[in-house]
């Protein structure tokens, strides 16, 4: 039992961590609208004067790309879901997170 538990653990794990490194791409999509688009109309980052295509190209790359990335991820985490209890979405967010996280964290450091 406890054999089994571990290894239905384990493939969540291991499927999250796919998915994450999956998942960059998605990430940073987002980060560079809001960083681009968002802040940018508040005024509070400075804005890229050679950007000036508005949010239409940005939409439509980052809606596709986002809606697949999110339409596999919730397919996967449910039928997950399914065979573990509550803690399963926790786990399945933050070791999704942690590739990107990864990158974030190396590229702090400079190396």
């Amino acid at each position: 039992m406890k054999a089994r538990v571990a290894r239905q653990w384990s493939l969540l794990v291991l499927t999250n961590l796919a998915l994450g490194v999956l998942g960059v791409v998605p990430i940073w999509l987002l980060h560079y609208l809001v960083r681009h688009s968002l802040l940018a109309d508040m005024e509070w980052v400075e804005h890229n004067p050679t950007e000036n295509d508005g949010w239409l190209p940005l939409v439509l790359v980052i809606v596709p790309v986002l809606s697949v990335y999110v339409v596999l991820w919730w397919t996967l985490n449910v039928q997950a879901r399914r065979a573990r209890r509550a803690r399963t979405w926790t786990v399945a967010v933050l070791t999704t997170l942690l590739p990107t996280a990864g990158l974030i964290v190396v590229g702090a450091t400079g190396n």
